[in-house]
């Protein structure tokens, strides 16, 4: 009897092992094994599980990536306008290094791959080259972004993942659901100054004295971020075109520096004009500054908080990018593009906004 029913128990446990594993290995909520399979309904959210595998298993030859700041480019928009194929990959507050590895395992695993539309944030200019938000690799799902197949049963039979992918993705397939795509997860807040000003908690003014030493460190500490995880990815492949582009901070970002002072904003400047520099030495780049669209960044009814700017102006930088070609910085422009935003917002009334 003992025998029986231990015989019966084992059958049972494997039968459900048997289905749980090849539940997971079919439908790949993670798209660790395989692209989405046709009849199947997927979903590209919870983009920290699913960047990696999207960039590694999904046919495409454009891709997308950046920080939250390109989380409303509409794929559709950028197939259409570039005749493509898109795939998108947002790392929410991270600096360069993780979107340059992740980067890099898509040059590796698409040899399709013929355009990067890079978004680089000003803001993660001075940071550690090995700066990652969310600490070590330890804190990230490594049994997703790793090459070793033997931590992968952290991921078939992890319980959060078939409860809330798995079962969903199942029932939403055998429903008839459609899927959710990456511009059905587009954002269309609509922006306003009343809102961002209830967000945005403004520095007292406190002028800084600019240190020498501290400005020397600050610039080495760039030079070796943009070198390790920007300019040597794009030597390293000269056949792929990166257009590369600055978002539109708005006026609160600027505000947030001038309370430190002039010198401050001045600097910030010699940093860009370092970066704008080694871009343009790469033939395979087109370098696009949206730093200067003033009629953007000073109406404030475009964000959503002091850095976040609505879908209409993501859809604004994709047309510029691929159709007018307006803001692109060139050897023979740079130099004046600097000049002019540097002096506009050294001279920008502020306090008026808050009075």
């Amino acid at each position: 009897m003992t025998k029986k029913w231990a015989i019966t128990f084992i059958s049972i446990f494997m039968s459900v092992v048997l289905l749980i594993s090849g539940s997971m290995l079919v439908f790949d909520p993670y798209f660790h094994y395989h692209a989405p399979l046709n009849g199947v309904s997927y979903s590209v959210g919870n983009e920290v599980y699913k960047n990696d595998g999207i960039c590694k298993n999904w046919e495409y030859e454009t891709l997308v990536t950046g920080t939250s700041m390109t989380e409303n480019i509409l794929i559709e928009q950028v197939n259409e306008v570039f005749q493509t194929s898109t795939v998108r990959a947002t790392f929410y507050g991270e600096g360069y290094r993780r979107i340059n590895d992740n980067l890099i395992t898509a040059l590796d695993h698409n040899k399709d791959l013929k355009r990067v539309i890079r978004c680089v944030d000003p803001i993660w200019f001075v940071c550690d080259w090995d700066f990652l938000e969310y600490g070590s690799y330890d804190a990230y799902p490594t049994y997703l972004y790793d090459e070793d197949w033997t931590n992968d049963f952290s991921y078939i039979f992890n319980m959060n993942i078939i409860r809330n992918d798995l079962v969903p993705m199942i029932w939403n397939t055998v429903t008839g659901a459609p899927s959710v795509s990456f511009d059905d997860r587009i954002i269309y807040d609509e922006g306003s100054i009343d809102k961002v000003k209830e967000k945005y908690v403004r520095p007292a003014k406190e002028i800084k004295e600019i240190d020498p030493e501290e400005t020397i460190n600050m610039m080495e500490c760039l030079e070796r971020n943009i070198e390790i995880n920007l300019i040597s990815t794009i030597k390293e492949n000269p056949d792929v075109s990166f257009i590369i582009y600055f978002p539109p901070y708005g006026l609160f970002f600027w505000d947030s520096l001038m309370q430190q002072g002039s010198d401050v904003v001045k600097r910030r400047y010699e940093m860009e004009e370092y970066v704008i520099q080694q871009l343009l030495e790469c033939d395979n780049v087109e370098l696009y500054s949206f730093l200067d669209c003033f009629d953007i960044t000073t109406d404030m009814n475009n964000y959503v908080d002091d850095l976040h700017y609505t879908a209409k102006i993501s859809e604004y930088i994709i047309n510029t990018i691929s159709v007018t070609k307006e803001h692109r910085l060139t050897k023979d422009n740079y130099e004046e593009y600097l000049e002019r935003s540097r002096s506009f917002y050294l001279s920008y009334d502020y306090d008026s906004v808050f009075g």
